[in-house]
């Protein structure tokens, strides 16, 4: 920082006092709202099994996110967030009858501490906890099924089908941004993980057939944000 002189007027004498500026200011937080793009490498190694099994192409990991967050940086330091992900809906038409339709959701609050102290360029550790969910949807377009096993996890015969794969998460990670005065170009990049059950349930409860799914793995996303400094 720089060094500032400053006089104190006491009892018609001065005193000279030096003080050092810290290089940024105390007392004002950033609101800061952000765009985010990137990929989640979830395995979905036993989904897919199950996919090959009835002869249908498999799901690849990574799958593409989206989505974005509300934070704010209290004097560059005390770092608090929400976000808010999506896996786009990813639906294929397998044969005549039957399609699939992949998605997921995840939704995270983050608390962390920046460890750079500068206004211009910010690294933040941070651990975050939310939920998370998959959603698989497979529809007959032809004649109902006339037997369980047509499906994919072996339920009764109908002419749609939706299952879901929620969980807790847990997610230690890092967030890091360049500001060019109002803007923020960034990454934020981590390891989420599923600390719940594992299986797939439909509307009708837990299908205990169904492959365990985890919605752990390793994440990374670009960044840009909007911030000001609110006082």
């Amino acid at each position: 920082g720089f060094k500032v002189e400053e006089s104190n007027l006491t009892n018609n004498t001065y005193d000279n006092t030096t003080y050092y500026d810290s290089g940024f200011d105390y007392g004002y937080t950033f609101p800061n709202i952000e765009g985010h793009f990137g990929y989640i490498f979830m395995n979905l190694k036993n989904l897919g099994s199950v996919f090959d099994y009835y002869g249908l192409e498999t799901l690849q990991s990574p799958q593409m996110m989206y989505g974005g967050a509300a934070t704010l940086y209290e004097d560059w330091f005390m770092y608090g967030s929400i976000s808010a992900h999506f896996i786009p809906d990813n639906r294929n038409q397998y044969n005549d009858t039957t399609s699939l339709a992949f998605s997921g959701i995840f939704v995270k609050g983050y608390l962390g501490f920046e460890s750079t102290a500068s206004e211009v360029f910010n690294i933040t550790p941070r651990l975050g906890f939310g939920y998370g969910s998959l959603t698989f949807e497979q529809k007959f377009d032809n004649p109902i099924p006339n037997s369980a096993s047509t499906n994919i996890f072996n339920t009764l015969p109908n002419d749609s089908f939706e299952y879901f794969n929620s969980a807790f998460l847990l997610d230690p990670s890092i967030d890091i941004r360049f500001n060019i005065r109002y803007v923020a170009i960034g990454l934020n990049a981590g390891y989420q993980i599923d600390i719940s059950e594992r299986k797939w349930n439909s509307t009708n409860g837990l299908l205990s057939g169904s492959p365990n799914t985890s919605l752990s793995g390793f994440y990374a996303m670009a960044t840009l944000s909007l911030f000001d400094s609110l006082w």
